[in-house]
């Protein structure tokens, strides 16, 4: 299954937080970040404790239709068309109606999952990465070994000069500058 990962840190960003009437996936998304992603919660509830575990969340129709700007009969029918589908479980007390989403680990894997897939990812950047270096010295390798052809070359030309006792053409040298940028070209 693809899937994209969202930092929570989105849910506190400006496009997020706006005042706006929630479209359903809106709403629906907002379920899924809502729902603890950790075992064991509590809080107080109206003088109660509430224990809550991984997937679930206790909500009231009225903090929801507050959240996404709807009315509450339209919080109450939403979330019974997510129950018809097997999307969530409601279960309400005296102090909350505790959401359950079901197949959770689904939207939201658990941290050895994600950390095999940053696992993965950080192995085929290295591999990529020594790909890189690799290419990176086979040219270098390769513009050193042409440096050094053409000092060789320069050499010769000079060694020649001396015997001859004439001056170095400017030619020869414009003419070992101009091959040497024609060879970058061809790569």
């Amino acid at each position: 299954m693809a899937f994209i990962r969202l930092n929570r840190k989105l849910f506190d960003h400006f496009l997020w937080t706006e005042k706006r009437v929630f479209s359903r996936a809106e709403a629906w998304i907002d379920l899924i970040q809502l729902v603890s992603y950790t075992n064991n919660n509590e809080k107080i509830i109206g003088g109660v404790k509430v224990v809550w575990e991984r997937g679930q969340y206790p909500v009231s129709y009225l903090f929801l239709s507050q959240r996404w700007h709807w009315s509450v009969s339209k919080v109450r029918a939403f979330l019974k068309v997510l129950r018809n589908s097997n999307q969530i479980n409601t279960q309400t007390t005296n102090v909350a109606t505790m959401l359950t989403l079901c197949n959770y680990d689904i939207y939201n894997v658990i941290k050895q999952a994600d950390e095999q897939a940053d696992d993965i990812a950080n192995d085929k950047q290295k591999a990529s990465g020594r790909q890189e270096v690799k290419k990176i010295k086979k040219i270098e390798e390769e513009r050193s070994l042409k440096e050094i052809n053409n000092k060789e070359n320069l050499q010769a030309n000079l060694d020649l000069s001396k015997e001859e006792k004439k001056p170095i053409p400017q030619g020869a040298i414009a003419i070992t500058n101009f091959d040497f940028l024609n060879e970058e070209d061809d790569e």
